[in-house]
């Protein structure tokens, strides 16, 4: 019995801790089972705290290099603009520098010139009252005539010598040559022929005046600014303003009247005539040859320049070989010469490839028929394309480019042609667009 009543109060013990053990597991779960995804749940927050803090420290990194950057950027502009303003200022010492030299020997050249001059005037005093006093009538008038010879000579050598530096070589030509001709012009004693400076100025025309040098017949012109210089990159010298013949030879003009602006043109230094086979009905081109024909002037003292392209009939418009070969023939024969110095090409033809027009202006250069040749109206791109295919073929290439200038037409003129003359030396000749210039004031 005992034994029995052990039996049931260990099994009633064992059921009460088996409830005491299952409360309490419900009550207080152990961490494995139900607190697993609570600390997961955590080390997903606590990783992104880190990566948060990581990215702040980072921003923060950047932004003090962007600021470091700036900073020696600005310290690198700053030594700039000193290195900058130090060196204007080393020119600018240099300049003046400069200036007080250049003062200092003009200063020093005058008291020469001063000295010369009263050196050789007193030369002069000195030599006429010797032979005034010896009593020889001829051998004063002699010794005059020496002393003021070699006056001149001194005087004439000072005053090449001590000229300013010039910075235009046509300036140079200009002033040597109207110093030279004034020195041939003034000089001259009693029973030697006397030459005006008009005479010396009219010679380069048609012949050389007698005791002139033909440099200087060449180098002189009537009209003053009026320059000689070569068109483009070739030995071609032209004046630097020449006629055009569309208004000139217009019906409005008689025969005598355009003969009148043309010798005028010619006596005022103008060398260039510019033509069109489109102009008045290629009457231009037959009056200008019968004036130049009339008045027989040598063929080396002007220049025909003549524009191809439009023709009187559209059909034969264009830059074929056919169209430019008749076209040169026909305007030599309207012309009556020989050969024309310039042929330009008025415009270009979108219909034909360049190709052809380089090869036919080639042809026409071989045979003689024509000097140079140029182009009017070609934008950059197509003087460049020509320019190519003549280096290509071996042609001959353009000298240069008729172009519009004016107020409202500036950009090829002052941006596109120095380049293209420093890169390939084409010229530009420039046409005014005015229809009422019959006298050389009016430009």
């Amino acid at each position: 019995m005992r034994e029995r009543q052990a039996i049931r109060v260990e099994a009633r013990l064992s059921v009460s801790w088996f409830k005491l053990a299952h409360q309490f597991w419900i009550s207080y779960p152990p961490p494995t089972a139900a607190g697993s995804s609570t600390s997961a749940k955590d080390k997903e927050k606590e990783k992104e705290k880190i990566l948060e803090e990581e990215r702040k420290v980072s921003s923060k990194e950047q932004r003090q290099l962007e600021y470091d950057i700036a900073i020696k950027e600005h310290h690198r502009s700053q030594r700039e603009q000193w290195e900058i303003r130090q060196l204007d200022n080393d020119l600018l010492q240099q300049r003046h520098s400069e200036r007080e030299r250049e003062q200092k020997e003009l200063a020093e050249q005058r008291m020469l010139i001063e000295q010369t001059t009263t050196t050789t005037t007193t030369t002069t005093t000195t030599t006429t009252t010797t032979t005034t006093t010896s009593g020889g009538g001829t051998a004063a008038g002699a010794s005059s005539n020496i002393a003021a010879s070699s006056f001149d000579h001194d005087d004439f050598k000072l005053q090449m010598m001590c000229r300013a530096p010039i910075a235009s070589l046509d300036c140079m030509e200009e002033f040597s040559a109207g110093s030279a001709l004034s020195a041939l012009a003034d000089r001259g004693g009693p029973g030697e022929s006397t030459i005006t400076k008009e005479q010396l100025l009219l010679s380069g025309l048609t012949h050389s005046a007698p005791g002139v040098p033909l440099q200087l017949a060449r180098q002189a012109c009537v009209t003053p600014g009026l320059r000689y210089r070569n068109l483009g990159k070739s030995g071609l010298r032209v004046s630097n303003i020449g006629l055009g013949t569309w208004p000139t030879f217009s019906p409005s003009l008689t025969e005598e009247q355009a003969e009148q602006i043309i010798v005028l043109a010619v006596e005022s230094g103008i060398n260039v005539f510019d033509l069109s086979e489109a102009h008045s009905g290629t009457r231009a081109e037959v009056e200008l040859g019968r004036i130049l024909s009339r008045k027989g002037w040598k063929r080396t003292s002007y220049i025909v320049t003549t524009k191809i392209y439009w023709s009187t009939r559209s059909e034969e418009r264009g830059l074929s070989r056919k169209h430019i070969i008749e076209s040169v023939k026909a305007s030599l024969v309207r012309l009556q010469l020989s050969y024309i110095d310039v042929v330009i090409v008025h415009k270009a033809d979108p219909m034909c490839p360049m190709e052809e027009v380089v090869r036919a202006m080639h042809y026409a250069i071989c045979q003689g028929w024509v000097m140079y040749w140029g182009t009017a109206r070609w934008s950059p791109v197509e003087i460049m394309e020509a320019y190519t295919n003549c280096r290509q073929f071996n042609c001959v290439t353009p000298i240069v480019e008729q172009t519009e200038y004016h107020m409202f037409c500036r950009e090829k003129t002052e941006l596109y042609m120095p380049e293209l003359y420093n890169k390939i030396g084409v010229g530009k000749k420039n046409w005014l667009a005015s229809f009422n210039i019959y006298h050389l004031e009016d430009l």
